[in-house]
C-alpha cells in the first residue's frame, strides 16, 4: 500500500496518508530496475504523493538522465522543480491528454516510442 486513508504514520496529501517506505521499496526500486533492464521505461504517475519520497525524487532524476525512451504521466498543474525540468527539456515531448485526444494520442505515442527504439 503506497497511500491509504487507513494509514496512521506518514505525510498527508488530502485524506490520504503516504507510505514513504512503500514508495521507496516499490516505486523508486521499480524505476531504477526498469532503467537498467528495460528497453522502454513506463512511469505512471509522478504526482505530489510520489514526490514526497527523496528516493523517488532521486530515481526520477536518474530517469531523466537515461538515454532510453520514457513514457510517463505527470500532474499538469503540479509546481515542482522536477516537473518544471520535464516541461523545460528540449529532449522531452509533453502531451496534454484530455477526453478529446486520448484515443488519437495512443497511436502517436506508440509510433514515437517505436521510432526511438529503432534508432
Amino acid at each position: 500500500v503506497l497511500a491509504s486513508v487507513g494509514l496512521k504514520v506518514g505525510p498527508k496529501i488530502g485524506k490520504y496518508v503516504v507510505n514513504l517506505n512503500g514508495l521507496k521499496d516499490v516505486f523508486a526500486s521499480a524505476i531504477l530496475y526498469a532503467i537498467e533492464f528495460s528497453d522502454v521505461v513506463v512511469c505512471d504517475e509522478v504526482g505530489p504523493m510520489e514526490l514526497l519520497s527523496p528516493e523517488v525524487r532521486r530515481a526520477i532524476e536518474t530517469l531523466l538522465e537515461c538515454d532510453k525512451p520514457v513514457l510517463g504521466s505527470v500532474h499538469k498543474r503540479l509546481r515542482d522543480p522536477i516537473i518544471e525540468k520535464i516541461s523545460a527539456s528540449s529532449d522531452i515531448k509533453v502531451y496534454d491528454l484530455n477526453v478529446e485526444n486520448r484515443d488519437s494520442l495512443v497511436k502517436t505515442i506508440v509510433d514515437e516510442i517505436t521510432a526511438g527504439l529503432q534508432g
